[in-house]
């Protein structure tokens, strides 16, 4: 996974444990097992794929 992601061992037990982490790591993640993310905020209307 971490090879998939392009992180270390560490930082994917990070992520798989909650603790902080960027959010360009999390969507590297999630796109590793084939999903995708999305972010937004309250004060604009806009999504945008990350």
């Amino acid at each position: 996974m971490a090879a998939r992601v392009g992180v270390s061992i560490a930082r994917v037990s990070q992520v798989e444990h909650g603790e902080v982490a960027t959010l360009d790591v999390i969507a590297r993640y999630v796109g590793a097992v084939g999903g995708g993310a999305w972010a937004g905020s309250m004060a604009g209307l806009l999504r945008h794929p990350v």
